[in-house]
């Protein structure tokens, strides 16, 4: 084999290990799931990735199951966690809003699918409704969690807000089912966005919702993780 062709393969080698290193690099950095600016929250819309839109027409009645109050460095607010079945069904539910000391309806969130209450992303059998993650003196995160379905390789729903200055901003929504959660003050979360089904088992949970995860079963997902520094919930995302 000729110096000139030896010498051209070393360089295609070389670029193809550069572009494959750079891949990697950006697939892994860490990026803010949101801005502050002038005092407001600014979302990147590239989290925003299942349309919540809901059109419920006039005659549709919707119920108020259950009403959660929220203080904040004395800020009140209220959860409402609601549905359009007059029979709440235990621990799911259609939309939430939420309210601020006055009443207002900052934001009404209609999930995807179901939600539910935050089971898959606290690792968990839990009643709660959400999980409260404080920022700073004037803002602080609410996540929420939708259904898991049996047999279905989605993960469930996880919607993220910030509520700040009397404003309510959805920062971030997608799949989610966690395999590592560490509550607040030191919050973070670490998920993948689908499942697998093989012969009708889950092979990330046992039957009790349960994560069951290694390193191995883990390997041939995206893995995600958001987690607070500081005032900032950041995100990152590798394989």
């Amino acid at each position: 084999m000729g110096l000139l062709v030896i010498e051209a393969m070393k360089k295609i080698l070389f670029l193809f290990t550069f572009i494959s290193v750079s891949v990697i690099t950006l697939h892994a950095q860490v990026q803010n799931l949101f801005e502050r600016v002038n005092g407001t929250i600014v979302p990147n819309n590239a989290f925003i990735m299942l349309n919540n839109e809901c059109y419920i027409p006039d005659n549709i009645q919707i119920y108020t199951y259950k009403n959660i109050d929220v203080s904040y460095n004395d800020k009140q607010y209220k959860i409402e966690i609601k549905g359009t079945s007059k029979s709440n069904f235990g621990k799911f539910f259609d939309c939430f809003s939420i309210l601020n000391s006055s009443g207002e309806d900052l934001l009404t969130y209609w999930g995807y699918d179901a939600l539910s209450t935050v089971d898959f992303l606290t690792n968990n059998q839990s009643e709660n409704y959400f999980i409260q993650v404080p920022l700073n003196e004037d803002s602080f995160a609410l996540i929420f969690a939708g259904a898991l379905y049996d047999y279905c390789d989605e993960a469930g729903e996880i919607a993220i807000i910030v509520v700040n200055n009397n404003c309510a901003t959805l920062v971030y929504n997608g799949r989610a089912f966690a395999y590592n959660y560490n509550p607040s003050p030191e919050f973070s979360i670490e998920f993948v966005d689908n499942i697998r089904y093989v012969d009708s088992i889950n092979d990330l949970f046992d039957n009790i919702g349960n994560p069951t995860t290694t390193t191995s079963m883990l390997s041939q997902y995206n893995k995600y993780k958001i987690w607070r520094d500081g005032s900032m919930l950041k995100y990152q995302v590798w394989k």
